[in-house]
This record gives C-alpha cells, sequence and structure tokens, in this order.
C-alpha cells in the first residue's frame, strides 16, 4: 500500500504468456488465520466481470488513504 500511495510502480511477473493481468487478494482473521492468493486472467472483461464491483470499492478506499496522507504532510 505504501509504494501505490507513493506511486511506485508495481512490478507484475504473470506465469502465463496468455494472462494479461493478475490480482493478489489477501485476507486475515482475527484469531491469525491468513490466505493470499493470486489470480491470473486472460482478459480486462473477464477481471472485470468476476470482481470489478470489488475493485471498485477497493480504489475508493486507496483514494481516501491517499488524500489523508496528503493531508497529514
Amino acid at each position: 500500500m505504501d509504494k501505490l500511495l507513493k506511486g511506485e510502480t508495481i512490478a507484475s511477473n504473470l506465469k502465463s504468456t496468455s494472462s494479461v493481468a493478475k490480482m493478489s487478494i489477501a485476507c486475515a482473521e482475527p484469531h491469525g488465520a491468513a490466505r493470499m492468493q493470486e489470480i491470473e486472467f486472460s482478459s480486462v472483461a473477464e477481471l472485470e466481470t468476476l470482481y470489478g464491483p470489488m475493485i471498485a470499492e477497493c480504489m475508493q478506499i486507496g483514494d481516501a488513504a491517499a488524500a489523508a496522507a496528503a493531508k497529514s504532510k
């Protein structure tokens, strides 16, 4: 997240030559269980169809965090 707030480029190493995008999802539970998964997509349409609303919500949270960080400088 710190890299995103600073505007740094995040390298994406795709495992498949037919993939056009990769999404990483990380979850943690209050009792300490954690899970991370990376999913690759063969088209942007596939990504948007499956995860578009969640990505939009995450972008809103990220925008709000970036705005708060900018105000605190």
